[in-house]
């Protein structure tokens, strides 16, 4: 029984995006569809929905919060890298664009330079000089 599962072929179905409609002011029933055009919303994706008008079928979608570090990954979980690593190039030559176009392509640039800076503070902290700051023993800068 495992091994007619192993032998099964797995493919990813995209449904695309093809109609206009704006879920912004949707009905609840469109909420779905709302978040994925959700400016706020930068899961993968969503932004892929937002500018390629691709949709990942949930199943796959949520995997993207996976734990990468484990020995092995799920059927599911190639799946999504798969599909992760096809829609990169489209993606990124549409937000070139967009960018281009809104004439941010400087500021983008700019923010990305400082990117791994940022990164590194969010997971270690700011390093603070304590003498500076008036830190003695036992003495509260706030006293």
């Amino acid at each position: 029984m495992g091994k007619e599962h192993e032998e099964r072929e797995t493919s990813i179905n995209c449904e695309v995006i093809e109609d206009d409609r704006n879920f912004e002011n949707g009905s609840e029933n469109d909420w779905g569809h709302w978040q994925l055009f959700n400016p706020t919303n930068n899961a993968l994706d969503a932004v892929v929905a937002q500018y390629l008008g691709i949709k990942i079928p949930r199943a796959i979608a949520k995997l993207g919060n996976s734990d990468w570090g484990v020995k092995t990954i799920s059927d599911l979980q190639r799946q999504y890298l798969k599909w992760d690593v096809e829609q990169l190039p489209a993606l990124w030559a549409k937000l070139q664009t967009e960018l281009e176009t809104a004439k941010l392509s400087a500021c983008f640039t700019e923010r990305m330079k400082f990117f791994p800076n940022l990164h590194t503070i969010k997971m270690t902290g700011i390093p603070v000089h304590r003498a500076l700051l008036g830190f003695r023993s036992g003495r509260s800068i706030h006293a």
